[in-house]
């Protein structure tokens, strides 16, 4: 499902869910539909790719955004309050895949091991070795400090420059360097610390 159409859907959804809930007395001035999709359309896409790139999984990842929109729909008589809607967007979206990945983390620590799974791959422990590398950069951008975990994805996932990231965070392009800088050390010390203690 495109993610225009998804949150086109979930707009529908909550206008007609807020609609049975006002009196009829009640017509609070709220942005129209359109002025909402224009609104929200440029960070969509980012912020799907912001929580994918957090749980991994698309479903999760769409589930994310859909109740992202839902909050943003809800509070759409206030959102010309927030001065920097996208950075609003992305504390909300990884606060949500957080919560998420807390709960699965519950669930897979419930589940019994399973003594028949094994490795059918080619290379089974080269492949172990890779997806133990991309788990643990998972977690090391998820421990980072929440500026830092933003600046990195932005500048490693979207691929913005410097500036770009600067004017979108609002904080100083010597702050975005030292976010990244620090956020990238962090990732590398926890992958070689791993692997040293793995030899």
């Amino acid at each position: 499902m495109g993610l225009s159409v998804l949150v086109s859907g979930i707009i529908l959804f909550a206008t007609n869910w807020n609609a049975c809930r006002l009196p009829n007395n009640r017509t609070p001035h709220y942005m129209t539909q359109t002025e909402f999709i224009e609104r929200i359309s440029p960070v969509q896409h980012r912020l799907f790719r912001f929580a994918l790139q957090m749980t991994g999984h698309r479903d999760q990842a769409e589930d994310v955004i859909q109740e992202v929109c839902i909050r943003l729909w809800n509070r759409r008589g206030q959102l010309h309050e927030i001065e920097n809607i996208e950075a609003w967007c992305m504390t909300i979206t990884r606060n949500l895949c957080l919560d998420l990945l807390k709960s699965r983390h519950r669930k897979l620590s419930e589940l019994p091991a399973d003594p028949d799974w094994a490795d059918s791959g080619p290379e089974p422990h080269r492949q172990a070795e890779l997806n133990e590398d991309m788990e643990l950069i998972r977690i090391c951008l998820q421990s980072l400090p929440e500026k830092q975990h933003v600046a990195i994805h932005l500048r490693e996932v979207e691929g913005m420059s410097y500036q770009e990231i600067a004017n979108m965070t609002g904080e100083t392009l010597t702050q975005v360097k030292t976010l990244i800088h620090r956020g990238r050390k962090a990732i590398r010390d926890s992958l070689l610390k791993t692997h040293h203690y793995g030899t």
